[in-house]
């Protein structure tokens, strides 16, 4: 790991070829190494919020690994809430508003313990100017920013993805150089930027910040652009600025990285620099954490998927939930925090109060396919029951927890 500060340097040339071609193998091989990787002696968090943005051309499913990771350090995290990342729409400069305002809205009730921001590549993008927005415009308490693999400082020269944006948008990419002078300005809170000299998707240089600015933090990694979300290095990173003090983030000052010239490439549009080879993250992502999904199961004909015990399996089922009419979680009330419950009797019933499935939930997670309707769920643990309704819509996924008193 090289700790770095700004640095002077000519416009540089996209990755390799090479490296393009190598990232889903180098995101798996990271996948894998992230579920060996110790964490009895990592940092325990004090509970503050966190929100995760992702990159284009993905959503919550590709950043879950990286969320169920914060929680189990214990932060409160929430997703960036607007689901699959096209690319801002309409008016830049207003759409970014606009998601500042969701987001003072989403933390709200975390207003005197301050957010952290987090983003990949171009969630990155995001999490610096939602900051800028928090602290000028509302007046909300911003911890810090950390991104991992954002060219905040790059434009479409700088990545090997360009066709991404057009697959995505459906239109070539804009560009607008007062835009990008604006985003490649600093937020006014201690930021973390994390980048790697073999990403293979974005240019390294697009991640350091232009000029002199003792707030942002350069840490060099080793890592792919697809798999630097649960990278085991930048995993480490992450959870040790997030257990750093408000004043202890203002008091970093680190060393320029050996060999570079000042970087001048503040002349296209960043959002476009942020083609990010999303779509490569979430097929690795979904590649490397299908073989921890449960096998499934079959009730007549209804399909459903039973366990979640563990982190893999917790976070491969969390990961394809969006795709299920239906998530069931069970849980017991324990202090400080709820325990998972597994051997949970269900049965859902019909409109009609007809069976559609009886089963017993191997751990906290129920997976359930059913059409639309409205469907009644009791479920039994230690002898008591707990019966909820719920509604399962057309196109949307219904979640429901069933969660039991302590004792």
């Amino acid at each position: 790991m090289v700790n770095t500060n700004s640095t002077e340097t000519a416009a540089p040339a996209p990755p390799s070829i090479r490296l393009f071609g190598m990232e889903p193998i180098r995101a798996t091989l990271e996948y894998v190494g992230m579920r060996r990787m110790p964490r009895h002696h990592l940092p325990r968090g004090d509970g503050h919020p966190i929100v995760v943005f992702p990159g284009l051309a993905s959503d919550g499913r590709t950043m879950a690994v990286l969320r169920e990771f914060l929680k189990e350090l214990g932060y409160t995290v929430y997703d960036w809430g607007r689901g699959f990342n096209r690319g801002p729409k309409g008016d830049v400069a207003t759409w970014l508003r606009e998601l500042a305002e969701d987001i003072h809205q989403m933390v709200a009730a975390h207003k005197d313990e301050g957010v952290t921001l987090l983003g990949w590549s171009l969630g990155g993008i995001y999490a610096r100017e939602v900051a800028k927005h928090l602290r000028t415009d509302l007046s909300a308490n911003v911890r810090q920013v950390i991104t991992i693999a954002a060219p905040f400082a790059g434009g479409p020269d700088q990545v090997r993805v360009g066709l991404l944006w057009r697959l995505v948008n459906g239109r070539p990419l804009p560009r607008d150089e007062k835009l990008q002078r604006q985003l490649s300005t600093a937020p006014a809170v201690p930021s973390t930027s994390i980048y790697s000299r073999t990403d293979g998707v974005v240019a390294w240089q697009a991640c350091i910040q232009p000029g002199e600015d003792h707030q942002v933090e350069h840490v060099e990694v080793q890592a792919s652009h697809c798999g630097m979300c649960w990278n085991p290095e930048v995993l480490h990173i992450i959870a040790d600025r997030l257990q750093r003090r408000p004043m202890q983030a203002l008091k970093r000052l680190c060393r320029k990285p050996k060999g570079d010239t000042q970087m001048n490439i503040a002349k296209k549009h960043l959002i476009t620099a942020a083609l990010l080879g999303g779509t490569l993250a979430a097929g690795t992502a979904a590649l490397a954490q299908q073989q921890f999904v449960p096998a499934l199961q079959r009730s007549g004909s209804v399909e459903y998927i039973s366990g979640g015990i563990g982190i893999d399996e917790s976070t491969a089922m969390k990961a394809i939930s969006p795709s299920w009419p239906l998530t069931l979680e069970f849980a017991v009330n324990t202090q400080p925090r709820a325990d998972y419950a597994s051997n949970v009797a269900v049965t859902i019933r019909d409109a009609r109060h007809a069976a559609v499935l009886q089963t017993t939930a191997q751990g906290p997670l129920l997976l359930v396919k059913l059409p639309p309707g409205q469907y009644s769920v009791d479920a039994e643990f230690a002898g008591r029951t707990i019966t909820q309704n719920i509604t399962v819509a057309q196109g949307k996924a219904a979640h429901q927890s069933f969660i039991w008193p302590a004792g």
